[in-house]
C-alpha cells in the first residue's frame, strides 16, 4: 500500500513537472516569437525612415537642379519655385534661398529685404542681432534672402547670414565641398525656439566654381518621424528618433 502511494505520489510530482516545462516552454517559445515581431517591426520601422530621408533628398536635388538663381540679391527668388513640389513633402517645415554676396556688397542684401516688405532690414548674426558694418565688409555672407511658405513666423529668418551660425555654416561647407546635398546637426530653428528639426542644404550653381547659392529645406523631427512611419505596424513600444553622432541632443522626436 505505502509503495503504490509513493508510486503514485511520484507518477503526480512527475506530471506536475512535465506540465511545469510544458507551460514554460509554451512561453519561452511565445516570448520568442513575441521579440522576432518586434525586431521585425523595428527594422520596418528603420526602413522605413531611412526610405522618406532618402525621398526628400532626391526631391530636394531636383527642386534646386530646376532653380535658376538671379545674379544679384533680390527678393522673392523663390517665386521661380514651383509651389507644387510642396505637395510631395507635406512634412516640410520650410524652405529658403541663400544666395552667396560676396563681400562689401551687404546693401544689396538689406535693399532686396526692403523690397520683400522687411521693417527692418538688416543682416543679422547670432541671437538676431545685426552685424557690423565692418565684418560684413570683409567677408562673404550668406543671408536668408527668401522663404516659403511665407508666413510671419518663418519670415523671422529674413536677413539671416547663415555663415555666421556654426551648425549652418557646417553643412553650407559640407555641400559646397562636396558639391551635393548636406544636412545640419540637429538644432533649432530660428523661427521655432525649442522645435528640434535639420536642414539639408543643395547647392546651385551657374556655371562658376562656387555655388551661387544654396537652397534649403527644413524638418522638425517630430512631423518627419510622423510621416515616416504612417501606415507602419502598431506594437506597443514607441519608436524614439536619436543622433549617434550626437548622444548629447537626447531624443530627437
Amino acid at each position: 500500500m505505502l509503495r503504490t502511494r509513493a508510486l503514485l505520489l511520484a507518477i503526480g510530482f512527475a506530471g506536475a513537472a512535465l506540465a511545469g516545462w510544458v507551460g514554460w516552454r509554451a512561453y519561452a517559445d511565445a516570448l520568442a516569437v513575441e521579440r522576432l515581431r518586434l525586431a521585425g517591426t523595428a527594422a520596418d520601422h528603420l526602413s522605413r525612415i531611412r526610405d522618406h530621408l532618402t525621398t526628400r533628398e532626391a526631391i530636394a536635388r531636383a527642386v534646386a537642379a530646376a532653380f535658376r538663381p538671379p545674379e544679384r540679391p533680390v527678393a522673392n527668388a523663390l517665386d521661380a519655385v514651383d509651389p507644387r513640389f510642396l505637395d510631395l513633402v507635406p512634412d516640410i517645415t520650410s524652405f529658403v534661398w541663400v544666395p552667396r554676396v560676396q563681400a562689401g556688397r551687404s546693401g544689396e542684401v538689406t535693399a532686396a529685404l526692403a523690397a520683400a516688405g522687411v521693417a527692418q532690414p538688416a543682416v543679422l548674426g547670432p541671437g538676431r542681432r545685426p552685424l557690423p558694418a565692418e565684418e560684413l565688409a570683409g567677408r562673404a555672407i550668406f543671408p536668408v534672402l527668401d522663404i516659403r511658405p511665407a508666413t510671419p513666423t518663418n519670415r523671422e529668418s529674413l536677413g539671416l547670414d547663415l555663415s555666421s551660425l556654426p551648425l549652418p555654416r557646417a553643412a553650407l561647407d559640407a555641400a559646397e565641398r562636396g558639391r551635393d546635398a548636406a544636412a545640419t546637426a540637429p538644432l533649432e530653428l530660428v523661427q521655432l525656439p525649442g522645435t528640434r528639426a535639420l536642414v539639408l542644404y543643395v547647392p546651385v550653381f551657374a556655371g562658376g566654381a562656387e555655388p551661387a547659392g544654396f537652397l534649403g529645406f527644413s524638418y522638425r523631427f517630430d512631423r518627419l518621424l510622423g510621416a515616416a512611419l504612417a501606415g507602419a505596424t502598431v506594437t506597443p513600444l514607441g519608436t524614439t528618433l536619436t543622433d549617434a553622432g550626437a548622444p548629447e541632443a537626447g531624443v530627437l522626436a
